[in-house]
């Protein structure tokens, strides 16, 4: 459900919904704090540990987790920032930061994760948030859209 609100706003949804083990999706004009004011939240109010992605940067196999078979089964092997959030043990949270602005094929592939929060079989642990954040399209900021 889109909802419009003020920075502090977010940033207090943001310190709400982590803890109860809950994904964010931040859309806004370029510049109103996103990215900072999520950091902040994170890493001071929080204490905990930030996953940065910045998903223009990176590919759809990134997201998805590279391909393998083991013992007869497809699966995906996660790896870098992703890789290390599945397996972290203390409270965190992945940021993926300037989702819009990711092709098409990234932003495919991190559909399921931003939704569902798994990769494959691996399920991001209760104690690791999700944050993605995105311009919106009609801000002329390199926003080719969220689906």
């Amino acid at each position: 459900m889109a909802t419009t609100m003020t920075m502090s706003e977010f940033k207090a949804l943001v310190a709400k919904a982590i803890p109860a083990g809950r994904r964010v999706l931040g859309v806004s004009p370029p510049g109103c704090g996103k990215t900072e004011g999520t950091q902040q939240v994170v890493e001071t109010e929080l204490g905990r540990r930030m996953f940065p992605m910045s998903m223009p940067l990176v590919g759809p196999e990134y997201v998805a987790g590279y391909p393998f078979r083991e013992g007869g089964r497809a699966s995906h092997a996660p790896f870098g920032v992703l890789a290390d959030a599945l397996d972290c043990k203390e409270p965190a949270c992945i940021v993926l930061d300037d989702l819009g602005m990711a092709t098409e094929a990234t932003v495919k592939a991190a559909l399921r994760f931003v939704q569902c929060g798994d990769i494959g079989d691996r399920k991001l642990p209760a104690h690791v948030g999700l944050v993605a954040l995105s311009n919106d399209v009609t801000n002329a900021a390199g926003v080719m859209g969220l689906m």
